[in-house]
């Protein structure tokens, strides 16, 4: 007989338990009593309200938003947007009675909130329209910092999202001087005991305040409309470009930057994008004042402090017709870390892979060891405490032993290919054996705790000592006295339509925080990124793979889907199925592909790939026979 409002959380019967379900829709039973009548079940009553805390409307809104344009449950969304210690601290708190015991508490407590944002003259002087800011990591910062408090002395609260737990203890230890007692951290590494701690805060009735919020995307929907909090006047979304906000943890994967921003645009709270170098869809819009600047953008590779060196491996030797064979580290190299070592620096060298080699192929029938489950390329991996090798897959974990001879011609010229973590330490050790060298990869590092302990080890030891990892370590990585990539070709290799924009980020972020010196090996300098690189032209390098971008049909000027077709397996299959649409979809660049392996967030697996325009919807009626899934890669 209660009225009960969409965002509350109840407890319901099911079967022989009780279970907290969240109220997403409501409807008049006197609607609906053709529907009911019809049904094979019989209605229940909910046993009770849990009053304590209500889940935003725009968190539901961005959570039934994103879900139709996905073709997916809104269930799927809004389960993975709730924290998971969420539900029992409702359970808790709500036995207890400590907070918003009646919704009538609640409408007060939210319309006094919006009173006092009303009082202040600078409330309405909120700009409501998306800006960028795009300077080193370090000034960015800073900038937090002083938006905090600008913030702050106007009423208002400030909502900083970052992709990581390690990102956001980093911004709230400079944003934190001097108002401590202002700022709230949520994040995954925080004990549950914490986490209820800060919501209880957030669930208090007293009077609200200005407080500035830090926190990881899961988290974002327990934040948005505490009763504590004076509404927000800006959103600071840190590191757009970072892949972590892909959520893989649950099926489907689901990208929290979109559902962000769509929350955000329901909340009317205005975003701020703050990264090294922001994403070219960002870039767009702000080179279409879509985005405002909140500063001039910065595109700087490096510091005037320190040195960078790209070398080619194209060295001609005394016949025109030879090159020199390829090797891990070139003479040049060499002397470079020789160098390196001597002034007793501190030195990181990055691996695109872990393990000893990333593909062993056999030279008589060029036969790729390749796992019998996922048909993608056995990485070969030394136990160094058995002093053993095996060959493993990295996405199906299977595991099985060397063997001398080709398994499909029995030769014995088999080859490793790949640069390696093991390979550059067993080359180091090799080379200069008195150097100490610490392993940073998924197979040697299991937790962010051991992660930060190899760093402080690295950083305080006073002898040379070099850091071999893969791209896990680069987000914990601040000062880097020399730097040494052995090669780019990995990155070069890729068939990303923006493959080109993330190797250019990537040398970005690494020689913005060395000190001394980079040193990076390629095939061959005669190349647009690095020419843009070395003149520190990215702007224009930029603007011209935009127009390439435009000119085949790639976003930001269509949005990229991919359809995975959940009822075939083969690419001949699946084109026989889209046989019947392909006049209507042919204006949507259709290509079937086959993915072995998974992707940031694309499962293996057939897929139609279709380029649609911005403003166009996805055509989904076209479709209705087919099981699918649907991606937005863009």
């Amino acid at each position: 007989m209660k009225e009960v409002s969409p965002g509350e959380f109840v407890r319901v019967p099911y079967n022989n338990r009780i279970l907290v379900a969240l109220v997403v829709k409501t409807q008049m039973l006197r609607d609906l009593k053709a529907d009911i009548k019809a049904t094979h079940f019989s209605l229940k009553n909910i046993i009770d309200v849990l009053q304590n805390f209500q889940l935003p409307e725009a968190c539901i809104r961005a959570g039934y938003t994103y879900a139709e344009e996905h073709h997916m449950p809104a269930h799927t969304i809004l389960s993975q947007i709730i924290p998971p210690n969420f539900i029992a601290f409702l359970e808790k708190q709500s036995e207890k009675s400590l907070y918003l015991a009646t919704q009538e508490k609640k409408e007060e407590s939210l319309s006094s909130r919006r009173e006092d944002n009303k009082k202040n003259n600078s409330y309405h002087e909120i700009k409501k329209v998306n800006s960028v800011l795009q300077l080193l990591k370090h000034e960015r910062y800073e900038k937090y910092r002083i938006m905090a408090r600008a913030n702050l002395s106007q009423h208002r609260s400030l909502l900083i999202i970052a992709p990581s737990t390690y990102e956001v203890k980093n911004i709230a230890s400079i944003v934190q001087k001097g108002i401590e007692e202002k700022i709230y951290t949520l994040h995954g590494a925080l004990t549950p005991v914490r986490q209820r701690s800060v919501w209880k805060s957030f669930a208090s009735v007293e009077s609200p305040h200005a407080y500035v919020v830090i926190t990881t995307p899961h988290f974002l929907a327990s934040c948005i409309e505490a009763p504590m909090i004076l509404e927000y006047g800006m959103c600071i979304i840190e590191s757009p470009s970072s892949s972590t906000y892909i959520s893989t943890h649950k099926e489907p994967a689901i990208n929290m930057l979109h559902y962000i921003e769509r929350a955000m645009e329901y909340s009317n709270i205005p975003i701020l994008y703050g990264d090294t170098l922001l994403p070219l869809n960002i870039l767009y819009k702000t080179w279409k004042h879509v985005y405002e600047e909140e500063e001039t953008l910065q595109f700087r590779t490096i510091s005037s402090q320190i040195k960078i060196t790209f070398e080619s491996r194209e060295t001609p030797t005394s016949n025109t017709n030879a090159k020199k064979p390829w090797a891990l580290f070139t003479e040049k190299g060499k002397d470079f870390l020789a160098r390196a070592i001597g002034k007793n620096g501190k030195i990181v060298i990055f691996a695109p892979r872990t393990g000893l080699a990333s593909a062993t192929v056999c030279k008589d029938c060029w036969h790729t060891v390749s796992c019998p489950n996922c048909n993608v390329p056995l990485v070969l991996m030394k136990d160094t405490k058995m002093d053993t090798q095996e060959y493993q897959c990295h996405y199906c974990m299977m595991k099985t032993r060397t063997g001398d001879v080709c398994s499909i011609c029995h030769g014995h010229r088999l080859l490793l290919f790949g640069v390696t973590t093991q390979k550059i330490s067993d080359e180091i050790n090799n080379l200069f054996p008195d150097t100490q060298c610490t392993i940073i990869d998924s197979r040697h590092i299991k937790t962010e705790e051991e992660l930060l302990e190899t760093l402080t080890k690295w950083k305080s030891n006073t002898k040379s000592h070099i850091l071999i990892g893969t791209s896990m370590m680069i987000p914990y990585l601040d000062n880097i006295q020399y730097l040494y990539i052995p090669t780019l070709e990995s990155f070069m290799a890729r068939t990303e339509y923006d493959a080109d924009e993330k190797l250019v980020r990537f040398i970005m972020t690494l020689t913005q925080i060395t000190t001394e010196h980079a040193y990076i090996n390629i095939r061959s300098t005669d190349n647009k990124i690095i020419q843009a690189l070395s003149s520190q032209k990215i702007q224009p390098f930029l603007q011209y793979e935009l127009e390439l971008r435009n000119k085949f049909n790639y976003p930001p000027f269509t949005i990229y889907y991919a359809m995975q077709l959940n009822s075939v397996r083969d690419i001949g299959s699946a084109s026989k199925l889209i046989q019947p649409y392909l006049s209507i979809i042919s204006s949507y660049h259709p290509h079937i592909t086959l993915i072995k392996k998974g992707t940031d967030y694309l499962r293996p697996g057939v897929y139609l790939m279709l380029r649609i325009p911005v403003n166009e919807p996805f055509p989904y009626t076209l479709f209705e026979k087919i099981s699918y899934s649907l991606f937005i890669i863009s």
